[in-house]
């Protein structure tokens, strides 16, 4: 039978603060959306999907974790780069090794944008982003 560890607030933060201190490694991140099905996970290549638009990070792309969760710093607007539905997210490194990857939504998603679908050349912009531990 397989136990679960309850973590505390300080272990919790230290995680994430470890998970987050990823993304600026080699320099400032980057932030890729993407319409389509996200892959199986962050190691399992790009194919079909289309990049719909592309947010650098600050060199510091995450605040301080409080209470186990780190909020995305402030990101400026980008442009779409294609017309589609926003999906799915994939974080990379400086170094563009990639990091995370998440939903797309309006609300209830990973990382929520004012909305999802997107014309090439129009305004996009990240409304929240948040990295979290759970407690178990």
């Amino acid at each position: 039978m397989a136990h679960a560890f309850i973590l505390s607030d300080s272990a919790r933060n230290a995680a994430c603060n470890t998970v987050v201190d990823l993304v600026d490694i080699g320099g400032p991140g980057r932030l890729a959306v993407y319409d389509g099905t996200k892959p199986a996970d962050p190691q399992t290549a790009v194919t079909t999907q289309t990049k719909l638009a592309e947010f650098p990070l600050d060199s510091t792309a995450f605040g301080t974790a409080t209470n186990g969760s780190a909020a995305l710093n402030p990101v400026e607007t980008t442009l779409a780069l294609a017309n589609g539905t926003a999906a799915w997210f994939r974080i990379f490194d400086g170094n563009d090794t990639p990091i995370a990857d998440g939903t797309v939504g309006t609300a209830e998603a990973d990382l929520t944008t004012r909305a999802v679908d997107w014309t090439t050349g129009s305004i996009v912009q990240i409304v929240s982003l948040s990295l979290s531990i759970p407690t178990e």
